[in-house]
């Protein structure tokens, strides 16, 4: 019984410990590599790069979604 609670109240007190010095010393900021790279963020004020993703429309596409509608709010 001696040992167990020896052993709890250290991994208490590393956990404790630990906290203590995370609030302590805050991560350092990391600069960002990248800045200023338009490959990467584009122009500024100019519009996406990323095309637009277009789907053909299906022919009973209403009609499939008030059936799953109807199926997951019945009323």
């Amino acid at each position: 019984m001696k040992r167990i609670l020896i052993s709890l109240s250290a991994v208490l007190m590393a956990i404790t410990l630990n906290s203590c010095l995370k609030a302590n010393n805050p991560p350092s900021k990391v600069e960002d590599v990248n800045a200023g790279n338009t490959r990467i963020y584009g122009e500024e004020g100019a519009p996406p790069r990323q095309s637009e993703q277009t789907y053909e429309k299906l022919p009973n596409e209403v009609q499939r979604a008030d059936k799953v509608r109807k199926m997951l709010y019945p009323s």
